[in-house]
């Protein structure tokens, strides 16, 4: 069992050493910028979707039925929450 081990590492070391890494240097200043530019784009359609969703909402009790509200569906997560739900429905067929 030792000696499988043993092998395997030096097979697994052998190929690590051999292979060329070839990744891309950034400075920390880019990998951040990087990192607030996603997040500030990630908020902005977040507060859009937010004041999109209030302004139906009253839009909608102001012309209709008072106290109703909209629910605005991101479609993009549609077909996710769709694919966990009929999991769900064949574990418990199975």
């Amino acid at each position: 069992m030792l000696t499988k081990l043993t092998i395997a590492s030096a097979v697994f070391a052998a190929t690590a050493m051999s292979t060329n890494v070839q990744a891309k240097e950034i400075s920390l200043q880019e990998f951040v910028g990087h990192v607030v530019s996603t997040a500030v784009s990630v908020t902005q359609k977040e507060v859009r979707q937010n004041v999109q969703q209030a302004v139906a909402s009253t839009t909608y009790s102001v012309f209709n039925t008072p106290g109703a509200s909209v629910t605005i569906t991101d479609m993009a997560a549609k077909p996710a929450q769709k694919e966990q739900q009929d999991d769900a429905t064949k574990k418990q067929a199975e």
